[in-house]
This record gives C-alpha cells, sequence and structure tokens, in this order.
C-alpha cells in the first residue's frame, strides 16, 4: 500500500467541511411546499443504502430530493413498506439539519456562493450520475425553475446536477442553459489540500486488507476526545487506523459511538484526495 503525504497538516478545527447552510424557519417550511411543485415520479422506492448514500454527509446538496420523497404526493407511497420508508428518510433529515444546518429567524447577510470542495464534488456528481429511482420527464422551463427552483437554490445542487447529467440531449436549449447558470451563479468549487493521496483503487485494497485482518474492532468505538487528542494529530500514523475501525466490527448503537463515527467518516473523506483518479467536469463544462 503505497500513498504520498501532502505537507501540509491541519488540525481539527481547520479541517474543510460542506459550508453550513443557514436556513430560517421560513425559507424551510417554503421549501416544504415548494417541492410539491417539482414534477418527478417514483419509478421505483429508493432502497435505504441509497437514501443513506444522498443523505450521510451530504444531506444539503441533495437535500430538496430528501424532501420531496417525503412531502410531495409522488413520493413515497402510503403502504406499510412505504411508511418505513418515510421514516428512515425523515430520520435522515433530521441528521442533516443537526449537521448541516443553522436555524435562524431571519437570514440577514445571505451567501453569495456555496462552497463545494473537490471531493464533495466528485462524489455527488457519481450519486447524480446513477441515481434512477426519480423518474423525470418534463425538463423544468424558466419560468418554473426561476419560481420553484431559484429561490431556494442552495438546497438543490444534487437534483439540478440529476437534471443535466440526465438531459444533454438538450443541452443548447434556453431551458438546460437557465438551470446550468444556475448553479455556477450559486456554487464555487474550491480545492482543499489533503493530508493523505491515493487512488480510490488502493483505498478499495486498503479497506479489504483490513477487512481480513484477524484482530477486529468488536464493539469497541474512540471517545470524540480520543479522536481529537490521538488520532487527528496522528493521522499519518492513524490512517490505516481509521479504516481498521470503520471497517471492522458491527454498526454504532449508542449516540456517542454514531458522533465518533461520523467524525472518523469526516476524517477520512476531508484528509484523502482521491481527485486524479477520476476526471469530472464542473458544471461549466457540462
Amino acid at each position: 500500500m503505497k500513498y504520498k503525504l501532502d505537507d501540509d497538516v491541519c488540525g481539527r478545527k481547520e479541517l474543510y467541511t460542506m459550508q453550513k447552510i443557514t436556513v430560517s424557519y421560513q425559507e424551510y417550511d417554503q421549501l416544504c411546499q415548494k417541492v410539491s411543485e417539482l414534477k418527478c415520479r417514483l419509478s421505483r422506492l429508493p432502497t435505504k443504502k441509497e437514501i443513506e448514500e444522498i443523505s450521510s454527509y451530504m444531506t444539503g446538496y441533495f437535500f430538496s430530493i430528501l424532501t420531496w420523497l417525503v412531502e410531495n404526493e409522488n413520493g413515497i407511497p402510503e403502504t406499510e413498506e412505504g411508511d418505513a420508508l418515510r421514516e428512515y428518510v425523515n430520520d435522515r433529515i433530521d441528521e442533516g439539519i443537526e449537521h448541516y444546518m443553522s436555524f435562524q429567524n431571519d437570514i440577514e447577510n445571505p451567501i453569495e456562493k456555496w462552497k463545494i470542495n473537490l471531493n464533495d464534488y466528485l462524489k455527488a456528481y457519481e450519486i447524480a450520475e446513477k441515481l434512477d429511482f426519480l423518474e423525470i420527464k418534463d425538463f423544468p422551463n424558466v419560468k418554473q425553475a426561476n419560481e420553484c427552483i431559484k429561490p431556494l437554490v442552495k438546497y438543490h445542487f444534487g437534483f439540478i446536477l440529476v437534471l443535466l447529467l440526465r438531459h444533454k440531449d438538450i443541452e443548447n436549449s434556453v431551458e438546460y442553459q437557465n438551470l446550468k447558470q444556475l448553479l455556477e451563479d450559486n456554487f464555487e468549487l474550491v480545492s482543499d489540500k489533503k493530508r493523505i493521496k491515493m487512488s480510490m483503487e488502493e483505498y478499495e485494497q486498503l479497506c479489504q486488507s483490513v477487512e481480513n485482518c484477524y484482530v477486529k474492532r468488536k464493539r469497541w468505538w474512540p471517545t470524540e476526545e480520543e479522536i481529537n487528542d490521538i488520532i487527528i494529530p496522528n493521522l499519518e500514523l492513524c490512517y490505516d487506523f481509521v479504516v481498521w475501525i470503520l471497517e471492522t466490527g458491527p454498526d454504532p448503537v449508542k449516540p456517542k459511538e454514531k458522533k465518533s463515527m461520523k467524525i472518523l467518516q469526516e476524517i477520512i473523506r476531508e484528509n484523502t484526495d482521491f481527485s486524479e483518479e477520476k476526471k469530472i467536469p464542473w458544471i461549466s463544462n457540462l
């Protein structure tokens, strides 16, 4: 296993994370109303794995899709299976609100552009590219996009990306260019230095290696204090250990264990550079 270490070393407080979305209560209520106007249907029920993938650490990017699933009449059906899935989606929405959103009564100074780092964009692109449980027959015209999507565009990054990737056949149309411009005007791709550089194939090999390790984590999880005091300052030495923690042993049960898992997942995501393995165009080149 070989990987290159970046000379830039940062502490926990300096880890680059998705820019926290500041939300007013009025905006959130408006989103719940506006998603009912999105002209989509379910081609099938999404799996819990798919829901976890579009929520996990990127709830903000796909938040409108999650909200659509539980608020739109064409979303998750009221069946026994649907009710269980709706509860699961609502739990993921609550997690997103807790981790990536800050509620205020009013937003005095709105951010001009929302920043998205390269690793997050690559993952969001992959998710949007393979997302197939949404049936979108009618591409929104300029009026629909400006009235339904533009006012709450910070929630719609993933949904717009799905639309653009799925309708490349009309890329020269006014409607397509309008949505494309909407993303360009409101989101900015930023380059952030990573402490560890490896290919995705190398990372997958590392995961396979720790899974085959004789010694398993069992039910132990490090505390948040141990992560901050021991793992983060010594990440280059502890990187394989962090992967071992995440890949061996059962899922966390207690809230503190779940929080530790999320912090460790974030550490891997924010400090590993996979970008050279994939050449994915930014919005301006779609």
